[in-house]
């Protein structure tokens, strides 16, 4: 339910608008689910929001960034790396900051490879990508996830050991690129390493990367 429009039809830009008007110096960014991938199911909507970001940046309207909510799973086989890439390529070149927000994969069959390879998959595009700065989960143990525990989604267990994600996105953060399917356009390894310091001195405080 919407309770904006059709009463105010372009309550978008007018909500980036005023908050421009409020605060000219902040950020300001479009945060949204099921639109990660350009090629699979959530091919509709990221399109659909792809035209709607880049027809309201020729008008004028400030926007920095774009959110990708990343509410995924880990038998979700129409998802992969191209897609996520591709998706995040045709955001970045409407100079837009990319941000990886509220990642979590479902993960019913407590798949451990599966999830690992699922969070690496996404993080490899970020750091292919060098208009994505931020790759955070949605919460970091199983204990405590708005899609119950059984749903395994999170890097930590319900005890707040790690799971094999963990070190698989470490050992990612380590090698200073993502895919090996070409070269990389992300930061350097050098600045990822430096983050990688400070969140491994947490204790495995699970937060998110500031890439």
């Amino acid at each position: 339910t919407n309770v904006w429009y059709p009463a105010i039809p372009n309550y978008v830009d007018l909500a980036f608008q005023w908050a421009k008007e409020a605060n000219p110096d902040t950020k300001l960014f479009y945060n949204d689910y099921n639109m990660l991938s350009s090629t699979n199911w959530m091919k509709s909507k990221s399109t659909a929001v792809y035209n709607m970001i880049k027809d309201l940046k020729n008008q004028g309207v400030k926007i920095d960034g774009i959110g990708f909510q990343s509410h995924i799973s880990a038998t979700d086989d129409s998802l992969n790396y191209a897609g996520i890439k591709a998706n995040f390529d045709r955001f970045a070149d409407l100079g837009l900051e990319i941000h990886v927000t509220e990642i979590d994969v479902n993960n019913p069959n407590n798949d451990q490879n599966a999830l690992a390879e699922t969070y690496k998959m996404v993080l490899d595009a970020c750091m292919d990508t060098s208009a994505c700065k931020a790759f955070v989960s949605w919460g970091y143990t199983d204990r405590y996830t708005w899609i119950g525990s059984s749903n395994n989604p999170l890097p930590f267990e319900d005890d707040l050991s790690a799971k094999t994600t963990v070190y698989t996105l470490i050992d990612a953060l380590k090698s200073g690129s993502g895919s090996s399917s070409g070269s990389s356009s992300g930061s350097s390894s050098s600045s990822y390493a430096a983050k990688l310091i400070n969140w491994e001195n947490c204790k495995f405080d699970w937060i998110g990367l500031n890439l």
